[in-house]
């Protein structure tokens, strides 16, 4: 039986999303979505973290848990988050997650992340996209990366 490891992921926010329905997130509120979304898996926590570009951190038992799963359920939490600010009938904004495993220096510091290297996820909110991923797609063709590295997760909804 494999031994489990916390390990730990960072997240950051972007909002490109022209809909007074749907505000930015404040750092707290970006937090809370995940604190909240993860409350059913007592084994997960979510954290604010102080950075200036990382606003959360969430640390999870693996293999039980892979860091595309985390990508899943914090995409679902966040649909969630804005299903429940819409009304009926109105599209929630599309959410791109970007996965990126990193071995990078200036990422690291100790309050919130692993000495070696650690998952990264940007969490995207947009209206467009299709034509986001689109853009990644044609853009990762000449990209060198082993895939073990990157992954995307989407939640399209129009």
């Amino acid at each position: 039986m494999l031994k489990s490891t916390k390990q730990s992921l960072l997240l950051t926010h972007k909002f490109d999303c022209n809909d007074p329905i749907f505000p930015p997130l404040s750092r707290e509120e970006f937090t809370q979505v995940f604190i909240d979304g993860f409350s059913k898996y007592p084994l997960i926590s979510c954290s604010l973290v102080n950075h200036s570009y990382w606003i959360s951190k969430i640390s999870f038992p693996f293999p039980k848990f892979s860091a595309e799963d985390i990508a899943k359920i914090s995409a679902q939490a966040l649909a969630q988050k804005r299903l429940a600010e819409s009304p009926i009938g109105h599209i929630i904004p599309d959410i791109i997650i970007l996965g990126e495993k990193s071995n990078q220096v200036g990422l690291h510091h100790d309050d919130f992340t692993q000495k070696n290297s650690h998952w990264t996820l940007t969490i995207i909110e947009t209206k467009s996209g299709k034509t986001l991923l689109k853009n990644l797609y044609t853009k990762s063709l000449g990209y060198s990366s082993s895939k073990d590295n990157l992954f995307t997760v989407a939640l399209i909804h129009n």
